[in-house]
């Protein structure tokens, strides 16, 4: 971990982007039935919310992306 998120965790600061489900469809031009179908997308849900960590999605595609190549 860097000296700089672990100086935001010290600081209570959370890191991260947090998007909706269309919004995060939009980023990666596909549809949001598309989004709700990959159940292995890193996801965070408050009772029926659920948020995204565009980073946390990010690298997750691409080690999808490394593990297929």
């Amino acid at each position: 971990m860097s000296e700089k998120q672990d100086a935001k965790q010290a600081t209570g600061e959370i890191s991260g982007e947090f998007i909706t489900k269309k919004e995060l469809a939009k980023r990666l031009r596909v549809s949001t039935r598309k989004i709700e179908l990959d159940t292995d997308l890193p996801a965070i849900r408050f009772g029926r919310t659920v948020r995204y960590d565009w980073q946390d999605v990010h690298s997750y595609l691409k080690g999808k992306e490394a593990k297929s190549a």
